[in-house]
């Protein structure tokens, strides 16, 4: 179980990392075309979005009892997070988009999100980097 757990917290920081810091910000700088590549970043972050509540969700389903406070914590904020930015932001996004409205806040809360996710992400990451895996899972 804690090489499964291992795996979900290394697809997560290293999904949420490639994507944020080096997919989106080459198709912004590779494709020329801002409007086609922030509609790739939308479904990229989507895509990314779905992953992440389905992995939070599978992992405080069949590990919730075998995880610290802090870490359920962790995966629940991250459950939160990614369904916020899925199910809201990103909505209002593309009617900002599509009516003139502020473009500028919802990108910058729908980032917020994002980033909010990665630092998540790399807690978790950190938390298996100590010396003991009793102190992220109890037996």
């Amino acid at each position: 179980m804690a090489r499964l757990y291992a795996l979900f917290v290394a697809l997560l920081f290293g999904g949420t990392t490639a994507l944020s810091f080096v997919a989106v910000p080459m198709l912004f700088a590779y494709l020329g075309d801002p409007s086609l590549a922030g509609g790739m970043a939308a479904k990229f972050f989507a895509i990314q979005n779905l992953f992440a509540i389905a992995l939070a969700l599978s992992v405080l389903a069949v590990m919730r009892r075998k995880l610290t406070a802090n870490t359920r914590k962790a995966w629940i904020a991250l459950a939160l997070v990614a369904i916020a930015s899925y199910g809201l932001v990103a909505p209002l996004i593309v009617s900002a988009r599509a009516t003139g409205g502020n473009l500028a806040l919802w990108h910058a809360v729908g980032s917020a999100l994002m980033l909010t996710q990665w630092a998540l992400s790399a807690y978790l990451t950190w938390g298996l980097a100590r010396s003991s895996s009793e102190q992220t899972l109890s037996n």
